[in-house]
């Protein structure tokens, strides 16, 4: 297993106004959201917000702390909110 994160700073909304494409794209796109058997992370100074994902392929995942939480635990001071994006797909006959 393998545990990825990235840190990004706050911008000041005039600076960001001022930003063009590819610029907005290093800031506040995310890309590498779901990789097999890995929990991917960014750790957002908006709020000291945390997106991510993980995606199982053959063996369990573990939710990990990262050095910017100062915290042994991840969820210690700290709340979560899940999302399950897996599908399964459904027959029906006749």
């Amino acid at each position: 297993m393998k545990t990825n994160y990235e840190l990004r700073y706050a911008a000041h909304p005039e600076d960001a106004k001022n930003y063009d494409t590819k610029r907005l794209r290093r800031d506040f796109l995310i890309e590498k959201v779901f990789s097999p058997n890995e929990v991917n992370m960014v750790y957002s100074m908006y709020d000291r917000m945390i997106v991510g994902g993980a995606m199982p392929v053959g063996e369990s995942l573990q939710l990990e702390a990262i050095d910017p939480l100062k915290q042994p635990i991840f969820l210690r001071n700290r709340e979560i909110g899940m999302f399950n994006v897996g599908w399964t797909w459904y027959c029906k006959s006749g």
